[in-house]
């Protein structure tokens, strides 16, 4: 189960740092979304399965974070919003 943890943490930090590297008219909102929700699934495993420990908690804040901003970025993703509040929206949210 520790080795689990281990693997999700650095498995999510890079997915995160990926998603940040791509320009945001690139993301997917539908992968960001079903691979955030697998891993708050995984942490929830983690959770019940280890004894309480600040790396799951950690990788529960990073995963929690990026939850709060799904529908954010799926919002910016609608085709009817003006690309200029897109591009100013997009500096402020990195």
């Amino acid at each position: 189960m520790r080795d689990v943890m281990w693997t999700c943490i650095d498995q999510w930090d890079n997915i995160v740092q990926r998603w940040t590297e791509v320009p945001f008219m690139n993301l997917e909102p539908e992968e960001v979304t079903s691979t955030t929700m697998k891993y708050l699934k995984t942490v929830q495993m983690l959770e019940k399965g280890l004894p309480p420990n600040d790396v799951v908690s950690m990788l529960k804040k990073k995963v929690e974070v990026m939850k709060q901003r799904l529908q954010v970025i799926t919002d910016m993703r609608n085709p009817h919003l003006k690309k200029v509040f897109v591009i100013a929206c997009t500096h402020s949210f990195r």
